[in-house]
């Protein structure tokens, strides 16, 4: 016989700890980073929309208010996306769920925020209900990033949309651009951690080329796939594909 009484109390602190940690992470992904997010855009928007006065200050601080929320959102993702790709055991909190539904609101508020900034932004969703078991959150954040990546490079008045589907076996998600394209000779190290591939946004957007190996690697959590097909000058379509769970 041996007490493995103190081993599972040392257990179930650090599943407590774990659980807290994943909490705050995914607050701060999601919540505080989306709003930062919008103030900058929005921020962005009224500075290019507002009349300078003579003597205004309020360009200038509308400015500082852009800056302040991109730095902000820059050292939320680092720190995210590094705790994130670095623990082995994150734990996924999957429910059955019908995709549609579940990305729907995310989906709306992207559309909303986007049309108010004057970017051309879609999404179709299927008729009936399809049903995958899902870490929301995370698959949330799959979604926000991949869209946060592609409007990097579209330029103004371009298109970007996206689909949810069926698909043999599961469900299909599906994200459409018109935006510069990727060159062939980075394609293959897209999904890298750091990888060589990253660059400045149309706009001067930093990154940190932790992104779509932050996606890749949630997706294959999931047990699903992540790819691209893109051609310079074309636009890019990344595709999620997720094992789907019976209705």
């Amino acid at each position: 016989m041996r007490d493995i009484s103190a081993a599972k109390r040392h257990q179930a602190n650090s599943d407590a700890f774990n659980a807290r940690k994943n909490a705050v992470l995914e607050i701060l992904s999601h919540d505080l980073n989306g709003s930062f997010a919008l103030v900058q855009q929005i921020a962005d928007f009224l500075r290019q929309e507002l009349p300078a006065a003579a003597g205004a200050r309020v360009p200038e601080l509308l400015s500082v208010l852009e800056r302040t929320s991109r730095r902000s959102r820059r050292m939320i993702r680092e720190l995210v996306e590094v705790e994130f790709l670095t623990s082995a055991n994150t734990d996924l909190k999957r429910d059955r769920v019908d995709v549609g539904a579940v990305l729907r609101p995310p989906l709306e508020e992207l559309q909303r925020c986007h049309g108010l900034l004057g970017q051309r932004f879609t999404y179709a969703l299927p008729a009936k209900p399809v049903y995958a078991l899902l870490d929301v959150n995370k698959m949330t954040q799959v979604l926000t990033n991949l869209l946060s990546n592609t409007l990097k490079f579209t330029p103004d008045g371009g298109q970007v949309s996206v689909a949810v589907e069926a698909a043999p076996g599961g469900v299909r998600l599906q994200v459409r651009d018109t935006d510069v394209g990727i060159p062939a000779d980075r394609q293959p190290v897209l999904f890298e951690r750091f990888t060589p591939a990253r660059r400045r946004g149309l706009r001067g957007e930093e990154t940190t080329g932790l992104g779509l190996a932050l996606c890749k690697t949630i997706v294959e959590w999931h047990h699903g796939t992540i790819g691209v097909v893109s051609a310079e000058g074309q636009g890019s379509t990344f595709t999620v594909e997720i094992p789907g769970a019976d209705a």
